[in-house]
């Protein structure tokens, strides 16, 4: 199962073995989580960076008591970070597991001395916690945005210079991608449309190509 790990953006630079002996080193809890259980939400609440090792879980942000869908998390993805190193006890988001799912948790201390074993290990946590700050910061200056039309070219530009190419996949459903930007689907659609009758993109199920007017 440990094999996963080699996708954690923690790990990514690390072999099996090392992997394997850095986590031998440390105090981790595993953990199982039935199906609809939550994690990370007003009632469930805990300081401890947790890493999904089989499974699958939905992110979401809870915003003026309502929540909507970020993000899906799968195997070798992490959450929890930013429940750690801070004296207020909120997360801005609420994970469900959308099956059975198993993962490791590390406390704040454990995490410390994983951290303090390599210093690639450091480095590679400091890039993804600053990755997941970015992204709530863009995710933020989207509903800023109050035209749907704007929202969707917005995101679409930010995808565009995230991978720095034309050709897109949409990393989720047209349904979770409508309730990401807090539009309607049928607005969604619309949109879409709209952009490929004006020669904007081209588009066959989640596959994204982008010709122009959208930087």
């Amino acid at each position: 199962m440990l094999k996963v790990l080699l996708n954690n953006p923690i790990f990514k630079d690390c072999d099996l073995k090392t992997i394997e002996t850095y986590l031998g080193q440390i105090p981790i809890v595993h953990r199982t989580f039935d199906k609809n259980e939550t994690a990370y939400d007003d009632k469930h609440y805990e300081k401890n960076m947790m890493i999904l090792m089989s499974g699958s879980a939905r992110v979401e942000l809870i915003q003026d008591g309502e929540c909507s869908f970020l993000k899906r998390l799968n195997p070798g993805d992490m959450f929890g970070v930013l429940s750690l190193f801070t004296e207020d006890n909120y997360y801005p988001t609420k994970i469900i597991f959308e099956k059975k799912s198993q993962v490791i948790s590390l406390s704040e201390a454990a995490l410390i001395e994983l951290l303090h074993k390599d210093p690639r290990l450091l480095k590679n946590y400091l890039v993804f916690f600053n990755g997941q700050v970015q992204y709530l910061l863009n995710r933020i200056a989207l509903f800023s945005i109050s035209n749907g039309e704007d929202r969707v070219i917005g995101y679409l530009s930010r995808l565009k210079s995230n991978t720095q190419s034309n050709r897109l996949e949409l990393p989720m459903s047209k349904v979770e991608l409508a309730e990401y930007l807090g539009i309607a689907r049928s607005t969604l659609y619309r949109v879409f449309d709209k952009l490929i009758e004006n020669k904007m993109i081209e588009m066959e199920g989640n596959s994204l190509h982008i010709i122009g007017g959208i930087k």
